[in-house]
């Protein structure tokens, strides 16, 4: 059995519960399976035959003199070491930043940076490692970004002129004040200095740029700060505008008195020689394996819907909306004979920027949908693909519709380890058959 980063599940770990007779361990497993990193980015780095596919490239060996990876993210570990088993003596090498301690067989130097903004110091001096290694590189050489969702913050520093703490404060302001996930991204990309908006890829002179991308569902060409692609000028216009709508046409963020304006002039274009992005895992890829598992068991799966924007309280509401009207529109999924109900599924962002830890949001999502569900014996689940570390909040939870009498259970505990991936969070409403409606 496979023990890499994509199995690293404790579904039966001490303390660890879910609603009896339920799928809610088995959505989460067959879910975030589906959209592991390791196999994922194996999809896109792998050797046949003395030809090198890297991306949507292939190269017959020997082609490069040099080999190397930068990766960063949630699961930047599983990302490394899929390269590593991958490109073997080829990859000559690395650096890799992740919010948690990165598999042994990895051969490279490595930062822990913790989720969140970019600004830390472990963050910049990720960045700052980054450029160094692509800066060492040249013609002949070969630099491949492995890049999911919180590489940002080991990837963008601070504009000129701005500590790391007042530009993720600036960050964070614009996201209290409305922007969504995409829109601070698009921000911190245009805004940040050193890796972001190209800056990597630009740093590697004459090297060839590969992009191995998890999506959140913010875009892949963004995810990280876009270091891998140059901003479209269609792109920076919209960062302006999201600028210029938070801050009420004022430039000047109040708390710094400093400008906080995207540049009138581009960097330069990049070269032939980077590639684009090439998105190998993303909220898709969970969905699908969700929903197998439920055909499997002979339930019905159906979606809600993918990326649904809002906060936790406006994803319940709309969730919990769209699985009345499935249910009202398709009522056989409930009375089918040869079926065990219903399941129905979505992802989300909640709108947290890139690199925020989801959970905390999970129950809110729960608390606020739970009342909303019309149909007894339903039992909803959230999850957040990015895991959690032992001991800590659970990356899942699930809680079944209040009884008759309205009595309601607490919440089940979904937990699965942090570093397999990171596709943004599914949630799923398991809706029991109609009573009788199955055979005997």
């Amino acid at each position: 059995m496979d023990r890499s980063p994509s199995f690293p599940f404790r579904v039966n770990e001490k303390g660890s519960s879910e609603p009896k007779g339920t799928l809610s361990a088995g959505l989460v497993r067959s879910a975030i399976t589906a959209a592991d990193a390791y196999h994922a980015t194996r999809s896109g780095l792998r050797i046949e035959a003395g030809v090198l596919r890297i991306g949507n490239r292939f190269r017959k060996l020997p082609a490069y003199r040099e080999v190397a990876i930068f990766a960063a993210g949630n699961a930047a570990g599983s990302q490394a070491l899929a390269a590593t088993h991958a490109l073997g003596s080829l990859l000559t090498q690395g650096f890799i930043a992740a919010p948690e301690a990165i598999p042994r067989e990895v051969p490279f130097r490595s930062v822990r940076v913790a989720r969140g903004l970019p600004g830390s110091r472990e963050g910049q001096e990720a960045a700052r490692a980054a450029l160094e290694l692509a800066e060492g590189l040249g013609e002949r050489d070969l630099l491949v970004l492995l890049l999911s969702s919180g590489a940002l913050a080991s990837v963008a520093l601070p504009p000129v002129g701005w500590s790391g703490t007042e530009f993720a404060g600036a960050l964070d302001r614009l996201h209290r004040r409305g922007a969504s996930s995409r829109e601070v991204l698009l921000v911190a990309s245009a805004l940040g200095t050193g890796g972001s908006d190209g800056g990597i890829a630009g740093a590697a002179r004459g090297a060839e740029v590969e992009s191995i991308v998890l999506d959140r569902g913010d875009g892949g060409g963004l995810v990280g700060g876009s270091p891998g692609r140059r901003l479209t000028e269609g792109e920076r216009d919209e960062a302006r505008q999201i600028l210029d709508r938070s801050s009420g046409g004022d430039p000047t963020d109040r708390s710094t008195s400093k400008p906080l304006r995207v540049p009138d002039d581009p960097p330069p274009p990049l070269r032939a020689s980077v590639g684009r992005p090439v998105v190998v895992a993303s909220p898709p890829d969970a969905l699908r394996g969700a929903a197998d598992l439920a055909g499997d068991k002979r339930y019905r799966p159906r979606l809600a819907g993918v990326g649904l924007p809002g906060s936790p309280a406006e994803v319940a509401r709309s969730f919990t909306k769209r699985l009345d009207e499935l249910l009202e529109k398709e009522p056989g999924l409930r009375t089918a004979p040869d079926s065990k109900g219903a399941v129905i599924l979505a992802t989300t962002t909640f709108e947290l920027p890139e690199g925020f830890d989801e959970r905390p949001s999970l129950r809110v999502f729960l608390d606020t949908a739970r009342p909303l569900l019309r149909h007894r014996g339903t039992t909803l689940v959230a999850f957040a693909t990015s895991g959690s570390e032992p001991g800590a909040e659970p990356a899942g939870l699930a809680v079944v519709a209040a009884g008759r009498d309205g009595s309601s259970s607490g919440y089940g505990r979904l937990p699965a380890s942090p570093g397999i991936t990171d596709v943004a969070c599914v949630l799923a409403a398991e809706v029991p058959p109609v009573l009788g409606s199955r055979r005997r």
